[in-house]
């Protein structure tokens, strides 16, 4: 791939996972959370976003998901710039996924993912909580959270798709945020994101 504009640093390191570190991760982090990280992993989508999404913006008959809205520090606020406001596809994985989720829900309003309350989840709480133990017990070295981002966009980019239509998918408001960063030219010991399961 050929980039026709300089490639700036990073302003912090990244640290996106191959595939099999994706696949180990998933077989250690806590089942009932199995389907939050599926979910992030395939979809690139922020931490406030997924915790933002409701079953109203799950549409099964055009297989799609509507990014919205987010959560930020508990508070639910439209998604912006909107390049951000975004519908993602969803694959057979993801249609069966968000099927069990979804399976007991009887509002629009119901929260994918919750605590016990029925509230949004808390970005920290989760990264402590679950993401950090589900990264010891399967033996990989310490990455925030952000990382699940970085890995889809990582994943799309060495599955051949598009790099117009992966930062499309991840509501970048600029392409450059995509072809300019080292970490996506990285495509090391990759194969198709659709292989994931």
């Amino acid at each position: 791939m050929i980039i026709p504009f300089h490639v700036t640093a990073q302003k912090a390191d990244s640290s996106p996972m191959t595939l099999q570190e994706v696949k180990g991760f998933l077989d250690y982090v806590e089942p009932a959370w199995y389907d939050y990280f599926l979910l992030r992993f395939m979809t690139g989508m922020r931490s406030c976003e997924v915790h933002g999404l409701q079953l109203k913006h799950i549409d099964f008959d055009h297989r799609l998901i509507k990014v919205r809205q987010n959560v930020v520090n508990g508070e639910i606020t439209d998604v912006t710039p909107p390049k951000s406001r975004r519908d993602l596809p969803i694959n057979d994985i993801l249609s069966s996924s968000l099927e069990r989720i979804t399976a007991t829900f009887t509002e629009p309003d119901d929260f994918l993912f919750s605590n016990d309350a029925g509230e949004p989840l808390d970005t920290r709480y989760n990264g402590k909580q679950v993401w950090h133990p589900a990264l010891k017990r399967a033996g990989l070295k310490t990455r925030r959270p952000y990382e699940t981002r970085h890995t889809a966009a990582v994943l799309h980019l060495a599955a051949h798709e598009n790099p117009l239509y992966v930062s499309q998918r991840l509501g970048h408001s600029n392409t450059r945020l995509l072809l300019c960063s080292p970490m996506y030219l990285t495509l090391h010991a990759m194969t198709a994101v659709h292989f994931l399961i």
